[in-house]
């Protein structure tokens, strides 16, 4: 709620309440969060969405934030309130009856919780504050826990496509290669494309990162959209130069390397090399925005 500017203590009394009110479901945000690498990023959006609200908007958004709420605005709320309930009455109907993984009902638990702070927000502040904070706020959707539909679906597609750019670039490597499906026959090795390589929480994490990136330096919305779509390719090449290089270094150098640090612990590494494209592209779209900006003056 620091997004905001003061609107005296209801607001804020409200706002505690509610979150005294959806304790249960943050708390199990938090064990989420230190559990599972998935979601282990869950805690900072908080604090980016603050931070968007607080550096990157300024004062002036602030500003034209301020003002009496808008008439009318009481069925929105209502409209709002109706929802946030029916979301935290389907948390804990699924949460007390069906023995379910947490990640198939805690979504809607903090749905709701986000829907009734976005209650008192209104209820106190109007519209107004939304609107001027609207990036921040949309950014708070990365606060929900995804379930295993939408993981899944994600894993599949990144498994997938990783394994077709895979193929052309082991091909291009000059290593014999014979595939079948996610299954790559090499010299002396074999190897499978597995759910666990495709890299879901890598692509998700460029995929924000872009986003504040495009926020914070970028004007125009077209290149935002570009920058944060060149987030999918880039999973997609990062994925296939990992799996390129454990085969080639595996062959060709030792076959240890395919069970090494490299293969089991080198994510972070093919992460950073992700961000150098990605930052390039930042870079140009910048430059360009720049440059015409010092022609226009």
């Amino acid at each position: 709620m620091g997004m905001f500017p003061p609107a005296g203590r209801r607001l804020w009394v409200e706002a505690a309440l509610v979150t005294v009110v959806c304790a249960v479901p943050l708390q199990q945000l938090f064990r989420l969060s230190l559990k599972s690498e998935l979601h282990s990023h869950l805690l900072l959006i908080p604090l980016m969405s603050w931070y968007v609200c607080r550096f990157i908007d300024g004062r002036g958004a602030v500003e034209r934030g301020s003002g009496r709420p808008e008439e009318g605005f009481t069925a929105g709320c209502a409209l709002l309130a109706l929802m946030g309930a029916g979301f935290l009455a389907g948390y804990w109907w699924l949460h007390q009856g069906a023995r379910l993984p947490v990640t198939e009902y805690l979504w809607t638990g903090i749905l709701g919780y986000l829907l009734l702070l976005l209650v008192v927000v209104v209820r106190w502040r109007g519209w107004q504050p939304i609107r001027a904070h609207a990036f921040a706020v949309a950014l708070l959707l990365f606060f929900l826990p995804l379930p295993l539909a939408v993981t899944d679906g994600l894993s599949m597609f990144l498994q997938r496509g990783s394994a077709e750019v895979a193929d052309m670039m082991l091909r291009m490597t000059g290593l014999p290669v014979l595939r079948d499906g996610m299954l790559f026959q090499l010299p002396g090795l074999i190897i499978r494309v597995a759910e666990e390589c495709s890299g879901v929480r890598s692509t998700l994490v460029l995929f924000i990162t872009s986003l504040m990136a495009g926020k914070m330096f970028l004007r125009a919305g077209w290149k935002r959209l570009v920058l944060a779509l060149a987030t999918v390719p880039l999973g997609l090449l990062r994925n296939a130069f990992r799996i390129t290089l454990l085969s080639w270094l595996s062959v060709h150098v030792d076959p240890g390397v395919i069970h090494g640090p490299l293969h089991h612990q080198g994510g972070p590494v093919f992460f950073v090399l992700s961000l150098i494209p990605l930052f390039g592209l930042l870079w140009y779209f910048k430059r360009s925005e720049s440059v015409r900006q010092q022609a226009v003056k």
